[in-house]
């Protein structure tokens, strides 16, 4: 005899699912949706391979159901990690000096003293990589520092008081019986041109400006390549190959992910999405901050506690 009060009961559990399966998902939060494509994957295996009695057309209806949301959440996980790659790759460009310097510096203007500041105080060395400042100046054109000196030596004499000093030393050795110092002597005697003449005369502005840590005269430009120059090469040295190593990764598994439909299995679905995210976690959580998920995420996939699923089915299915 059919037990038509326990059949309405697994009717009703029915339906409810549905309607809970039906609520909006938040494509904003990327944990939670992995869990819940891993919840579906589990929900469906219990409701495949059980042995209490349901209804085929039901249990194949539920099976579609289930799969149908798979699906959605699986396409929208899978452009939310092709995303965060695509924009971890742009940001580790290789291929040449000028890719990488704007990589590290994308477009802001930044100027010497700003950029070594950036270079020292946010990692940018990485590591065994090192900027000397005065190794910048070396890419600066001569005439700008000339430029920018004769600027100092009309407003602000007192930078190059030691030359100045020296200078008084030798043309006008009676200089100290006025009482001034050597700069208060330079400006009182209108001695400008006369200084500035044999200052440029007799030094090597390059040289001059790389001894004395000119980098405030570097502009937004010449930064960018003297860190081209200078550093590229030696980032290369120690990173390029484990960069290079991660973007084969990358490509194995966005193929793999673009390799699932959506008639696969959702055993499928989880599978390809738990591969590019070990992608990320080998490659030193690549693009955790891009997709808003903790470090420790991985190993929580991995440990989940599934008994709340087991007796949410067997309430909602009577299995």
């Amino acid at each position: 005899m059919i037990n038509w009060y326990k059949k309405s009961q697994v009717s009703y559990r029915f339906s409810k699912f549905i309607r809970e399966m039906e609520i909006d998902i938040d494509w904003d939060a990327f944990e939670e949706n992995v869990e819940d494509l891993h919840e579906l994957e589990f929900k469906a295996f219990k409701i495949q391979t059980t042995n209490a009695p349901i209804h085929q057309k039901r249990q194949e209806n539920i099976l579609k159901l289930i799969h149908e949301k798979a699906w959605d959440y699986f396409e929208h996980i899978r452009e939310r990690i092709e995303w965060a790659f695509n924009k971890w790759e742009n940001e580790h460009r290789t291929e040449s000096a000028e890719e990488w310097s704007e990589m590290v510096f994308g477009t802001q203007e930044l100027y010497g003293d700003q950029a070594i500041e950036m270079i020292m105080q946010e990692g940018i060395h990485w590591g065994q990589i090192h900027l000397d400042p005065r190794n910048i100046v070396r890419h600066v054109d001569p005439s700008i520092i000339r430029q920018n000196i004769e600027e100092d030596l009309y407003n602000n004499p007192e930078v190059y008081e030691y030359q100045i000093e020296g200078w008084l030393n030798e043309e006008r050795p009676d200089w100290e019986d006025s009482g001034d110092t050597a700069v208060e002597y330079y400006q009182n005697n209108d001695l400008h041109d006369e200084f500035e003449e044999h200052f440029f005369a007799n030094t090597d502005l390059s040289t001059y400006a790389e001894d004395h840590d000119m980098t405030y005269y570097v502009d937004s430009g010449t930064v960018k390549r003297a860190i081209a120059q200078e550093l590229y090469p030696q980032y290369m040295n120690m990173w390029g190959g484990a960069v290079e190593n991660i973007k084969e990764d990358i490509d194995k598994a966005v193929k793999r992910m673009k390799s699932i439909t959506e008639d696969a299995p959702i055993s499928e679905m989880v599978a390809s999405i738990s591969l590019a995210l070990n992608v990320m976690h080998v490659g030193g959580n690549i693009a955790q901050d891009k997709l808003d998920y903790g470090s420790t995420f991985l190993d929580h996939l991995s440990n989940m506690d599934t008994e709340e699923w087991v007796e949410e089915v067997a309430q909602e299915f009577g299995v």
